[in-house]
């Protein structure tokens, strides 16, 4: 009788037993969440990153695009003065760039367009009049095209191969560069430049 019960079998488990599966499972699960907590904030990074590269990659084909196919042609900004079809100037002490550019429309029923590019720490913003002559910049209304830029350096190559940090070098207001290089120094990719040959 003693040995038969013995030999009977338990059932169930004892309540150490269970406090150590409990304790595995609540270290998986916190484990597992911050897994994914990892995994979510990792992916929402990329996706930031995929836009601000996005975002950069149209602003240089914007701007590459606008440099290529200016039209060269001086605009009036007062009744007895103009501007070069082509204007690149610095418009403070701290570095700070504006290019003037005449642009042929988008469409052949409209006629070209005056725009600016404006550098202007921390952002670059574009600019277009509402007419190519006269423009009035109290009416200037900026479109911000990148943000968190550090500083910006313009240069423009004409003819005989000189570089200059101005256009254009000379009273030839008709006068364009062969080649644009743009260097921007953003806070978070450092330095990104792109030079752009003028066909």
């Amino acid at each position: 009788m003693t040995g038969h019960k013995k030999l009977a079998t338990r059932h169930g488990f004892t309540l150490i037993e269970l406090l150590i599966a409990l304790t595995i499972l609540s270290i998986l699960s916190l484990l597992g969440y911050r897994g994914v907590s990892a995994l979510l904030v990792a992916e929402k990074r990329l996706e930031e990153d995929t836009k601000r590269m996005q975002m950069i990659d149209r602003f240089f084909s914007e701007f590459e695009h606008d440099i290529i196919f200016a039209a060269p042609r001086p605009v009036r900004i007062t009744d007895t003065a103009t501007e070069p079809a082509l204007y690149g100037t610095p418009i403070d002490a701290q570095g700070n760039y504006r290019i003037n550019l005449s642009r042929f429309a988008p469409a052949p029923d409209m006629p070209p367009q005056r725009i600016s590019y404006i550098f202007s720490v921390p952002t670059i913003s574009l600019v277009a009049a509402a007419s190519m002559d006269f423009p009035a910049s109290a009416d200037e209304q900026p479109t911000m095209l990148l943000d968190g830029l550090q500083s910006a350096s313009v240069r423009f190559l004409d003819a005989d191969g000189r570089w200059s940090a101005t256009w254009p070098p000379t009273a030839i207001k008709e006068a364009m560069p062969t080649a644009v290089e743009l260097i921007l120094v953003l806070d978070d990719l450092g330095t990104v430049s792109r030079l752009i040959a003028r066909p």
